[in-house]
């Protein structure tokens, strides 16, 4: 996949919304890390003028159910911004998903946004691509 994304060339600026399907789905910390580096740097080295933005988790049930893992959420976050603050891609970004929204935006599930949170986020989102296109 990120050799895909890299070779394509019909866009302005990335986002890639990396991974609550990742902290869900089994992954280890150092697999999430990994694969992130690879598509974030892949992707940024492959279109140096072009703004590539990292969006982290955004909040979902680990960080708001009692005894779920929060600690797992956050870790996710901090490997993602580590990613971006290492690359050596000066065009490769984070946006932090858990200031995109808060919970009261999820759906019943706790883990997908609903309208609301789906606003919020792309304001947040929107926002900051306007930032990096400027």
């Amino acid at each position: 996949m990120a050799d895909y994304l890299a070779g394509r060339d019909d866009w302005d600026v990335a986002t890639l919304s990396l991974s609550v399907n990742m902290a869900n789905r089994g992954f280890t910390l150092a697999q999430f890390r990994d694969r992130a580096d690879a598509l974030a740097n892949a992707v940024a080295g492959a279109h140096p003028t072009r703004p590539v933005a990292c969006v982290t988790l955004f909040p979902y049930h680990a960080d708001v159910v009692r005894d779920d893992d929060a600690r797992r959420a956050a870790d996710f976050r901090a490997a993602l911004r580590d990613v971006v603050a290492e690359s050596p891609h000066d065009n490769l970004h984070v946006i932090d998903g858990d200031e995109a929204m808060d919970a009261t935006g999820l759906t019943v599930d706790v883990l997908h946004p609903g309208d609301a949170g789906m606003e919020a986020i792309g304001r947040t989102v929107a926002g900051r691509l306007a930032e990096l296109l400027d």
